[in-house]
């Protein structure tokens, strides 16, 4: 019992330290202008890396028939809309993060 409880604390700890990294490592608040963003430094290569990737990705799944036609031009539709989104707004959770980023 005491073995299991000492598992559940170390995985907990693991856990609480290994969450704010993953958002540390993504966070960007601020629109894209430029070749950085102005307040989490995100260069505009991950930017448009990321949305690269989704379209490579509706591409592989029409051709291999996971996705219509239609399907993938509704994907495509959705990936120009949010890049636009996230062009305008930033990449941060709620348009700005919680609080209006403060």
């Amino acid at each position: 019992m005491k073995k299991r409880f000492w598992f559940l604390v170390v995985v907990a700890l693991i856990v609480a330290l290994a969450v704010p990294a993953a958002y540390a490592a993504v966070a960007g608040n601020d629109r894209i202008d430029g070749n950085v963003s102005q307040n989490a430094q995100v260069p505009t290569s991950f930017f448009d890396q990321m949305f690269q990737q989704h379209l490579y990705w509706v591409d592989q799944a029409e051709q291999s028939g996971q996705v219509t036609p239609d399907q993938a031009r509704a994907w495509r539709q959705h990936f120009q809309y949010m890049r636009e989104f996230h062009n305008q707004y930033g990449m941060g959770p709620m348009m700005g993060g919680m609080m209006g980023g403060f």
